[in-house]
């Protein structure tokens, strides 16, 4: 690349880039791009600079709602992407997305890529509610523009775009998440007498954390038969799951609670179902195309996102939302089935091959920086 650009990535908190944007801004990296985050930056600070990359703090708060305070960090936002004076602005997540397309709007010559990482905040607003009009119109007004490319996860998301008029169709890109390493998530070779079911995600009711527990307890009699909750909490996010209760769960014979981990990987191989009853607006979950890797039969919800990983009856099985007797089924079937769980674990992990990569997904999104 005879001219470096910069690239500025956009998110709200520094965990986040780490977790689903870092691969990608090395990758970016490697392909002759300097990179700047602006985030809440606080515990992965100094890993991040490790990789290289600048990072320039915004006290950005995803579930504060104060205008006053929205106004002020805007303001903000403006002076550092002014100073910065980026090629390309790639947002990630809704607040991010409204502060960054209006700076780039007013400071112009910035080509802006904007991913929705799932529309929880947008679909779970009542469909006629006030607050989701004016976000609507706010959106059309701001990113229906030629230098705004955006990024989807998943068809029903490119879907709502479309049905709102909120995006011209020829500027939507479906990107399957933020793809995963195969050579990090693999399948364990390690046979147990014992099973264990396990979710991986922030501990939100909307990611089913209460539908996990209650199939928990319908086991709790098995005693080859263990279920895990994986996962910190989020206390900035009103549906956060609260720690008293998380801490009650001790009581359960064969529950399980161990918060954050660095080594999903581990906990995966210890695992043998991957269970995720979410009713959140979800992208691509990350946990669960890294499970499907690990070559886990998957359990999900019939949720957007959800469906690009589970097919059902070839990987695991899709339930409809909060319906336990389902989800009972499900689990059970695949308790019952070694060669049922065998031959779902084969067909996930090559669905992940074949779909979830992260090198494909990271040359996808990097081709469109270049466009």
């Amino acid at each position: 690349m005879k001219n470096k650009k910069n690239i500025l990535y956009f998110v709200s908190e520094d965990w986040y880039f780490v977790s689903h944007r870092i691969e990608l801004a090395k990758e970016a990296k490697k392909k002759g791009y300097e990179v700047t985050l602006l985030a809440n930056m606080d515990k992965e600070k100094d890993y991040i600079e490790s990789a290289g990359i600048k990072t320039i703090h915004l006290p950005i708060q995803r579930s504060k709602k104060n205008l006053i305070n929205d106004f002020f960090l805007l303001i903000k936002a403006y002076r550092i992407i002014k100073k910065e004076k980026p090629n390309i602005l790639h947002c990630v997540s809704l607040k991010p997305i409204l502060y960054g397309t209006i700076c780039s709007r007013v400071l112009g010559k910035i080509k802006v890529i904007n991913t929705f990482a799932g529309l929880g905040v947008l679909i779970n607003y009542q469909n006629n509610s006030l607050k989701r009009k004016i976000i609507n119109i706010f959106l059309r007004l701001f990113i229906k523009s030629k230098s705004v490319k955006i990024i989807v996860q998943n068809q029903s998301d490119k879907n709502f775009f479309i049905k709102n008029n909120i995006v011209e169709e020829k500027n939507i890109n479906l990107i399957l998440g933020s793809g995963v390493d195969m050579t990090k998530f693999f399948p364990s070779t390690e046979i147990r007498k014992s099973l264990n079911i396990i979710l991986v995600s922030r501990m939100l009711w909307s990611k089913g954390v209460g539908e996990f527990v209650e199939i928990a307890k319908k086991f709790k009699n098995n005693e080859l038969v263990s279920f895990t909750l994986l996962g910190k909490t989020d206390a900035k996010n009103l549906d956060s799951v609260p720690i008293d209760f998380l801490e009650s769960l001790t009581s359960l014979p064969n529950l399980e609670w161990k918060g954050h981990t660095d080594n999903v990987v581990k906990e995966l191989h210890r695992s043998d179902i991957f269970f995720l009853p979410t009713s959140y607006g979800e992208g691509i979950p990350k946990a669960l195309i890294e499970a499907a890797a690990c070559g886990l039969p998957l359990v999900s919800s019939n949720n957007s996102g959800c469906l690009e990983v589970v097919e059902n009856n070839r990987n695991g099985y899709v339930i409809n939302k909060q319906n336990l007797e389902e989800c009972y089924d499900a689990i059970k079937k695949l308790i019952e089935s070694r060669e049922l769980r065998l031959k779902f674990g084969k067909f996930s992990r090559n669905k992940v091959k074949e779909d979830f990569s992260i090198e494909n997904i990271n040359n996808e999104t990097i081709n469109l920086y270049s466009l």
